[in-house]
C-alpha cells in the first residue's frame, strides 16, 4: 500500500520529512517501472548544489539499498515561493514532501483533507517501524523525548512527520577548535595543551614558513565571529576566565 511505500523510504532516508499523498485521499495503487519497482517521488525545494537529484550518488545507494525508484520534483529554493506551489498542487502532490517548512494550521488542514497520511499505525506497528525505534534508542534520553513529542500533532493527534537528530561534537562542545597537524609536522611540533604551549605554537606558525613557500603569509589563527562559536576571542578568553555571551 502507498501508506507504508512512504513509511519506509522515510525510515530508510532518515531525514525530516512530511508524508503526502495527491487527490485528497489514498491510493493503493503504487506506480511501477517496466523493471517492476515501485515509484517514489519527493518533493523537495532546489538546491543549486545538487547538479541532478536522479543521479547523485546518495539517490543511487538509496534506490540500491530499497530497490525503489527514486524520482523527484522540484520546488522554489525559497519558502514563500513553494508554499505558494505546494498550496496549487495539491492534486498533484509527490509521496514525500522533505525539507519544507509550512505553518501547523496549513499542515493541519491538508492533513485533514486527506492530503496528508496519518501515519500513526505504522509507527504502533512493531514490526514496520523497528529501523526507526532502533535509531531512537542510540540517542541521548532527552533527544528521545524530543523525537517522541514530535511524532504527533498534538491538536488533531495525527502523526505526520519522519522527525530526526543530527547530533555532532559542535553539540556538545563549545568552541571546538582545529588544528593544522601538516604544519605542526613541518615544524617538529606537538598539539599545545594549554594557552602558552599554544601561543609557542601560533608564532612558530607566523614566522617559521610551515608551508614551506620562503614567504611568511601564514595566518596562525582564525576563526569567523558569526559562526556558531566560531569566534577565537571568545575561545581564548575561555582559556583563563568562564565567559558565557
Amino acid at each position: 500500500m502507498k501508506k507504508r511505500f512512504v513509511l519506509v523510504l522515510c525510515l530508510v532516508m532518515v531525514l525530516c520529512l512530511l508524508a503526502a499523498c495527491g487527490g485528497g485521499g489514498t491510493t493503493t495503487d503504487q506506480p511501477t517501472t517496466p523493471e517492476g519497482k515501485t515509484v517514489i517521488t519527493i518533493g523537495l525545494p532546489v538546491n543549486m548544489k545538487v547538479k541532478n537529484y536522479e543521479t547523485n550518488a546518495f539517490t543511487l545507494w538509496l534506490e540500491e539499498t530499497t530497490g525503489y525508484d527514486l524520482q523527484f520534483k522540484t520546488f522554489a529554493a525559497t519558502t514563500a515561493d513553494y508554499q505558494s506551489q505546494i498550496a496549487t498542487r495539491l492534486d498533484d502532490l509527490p509521496d514525500i514532501l522533505w525539507n519544507v517548512t509550512l505553518a501547523k494550521n496549513t499542515i493541519r488542514t491538508y492533513a485533514e483533507d486527506g492530503y496528508i497520511l496519518d501515519l500513526t499505525e505504522y509507527y504502533e506497528d512493531e514490526e514496520l517501524s523497528k529501523p526507526f525505534w532502533d535509531q531512537v534508542a542510540t540517542l541521548p534520553e532527552d533527544y528521545q523525548a524530543q523525537i517522541k513529542n514530535a511524532l504527533k500533532d498534538r491538536e488533531t493527534g495525527m502523526a505526520m512527520f519522519v522527525p530526526t537528530a543530527q547530533m555532532s561534537k559542535y553539540d556538545t562542545i563549545d568552541y571546538f577548535a582545529f588544528i593544522n597537524k601538516d604544519w605542526l609536522k613541518a615544524l617538529n611540533l606537538k598539539s599545545p595543551t594549554n594557552a602558552d604551549e599554544l601561543y609557542t605554537v601560533l608564532v612558530a606558525f607566523r614566522d617559521q614558513d610551515p608551508n614551506g613557500n620562503n614567504q611568511k603569509d601564514e595566518i596562525p589563527i582564525m576563526g569567523f565571529e558569526k559562526a556558531y562559536c566560531g569566534d577565537v576571542i571568545n575561545w581564548i578568553v575561555n582559556m583563563f576566565i568562564y565567559a558565557d555571551d
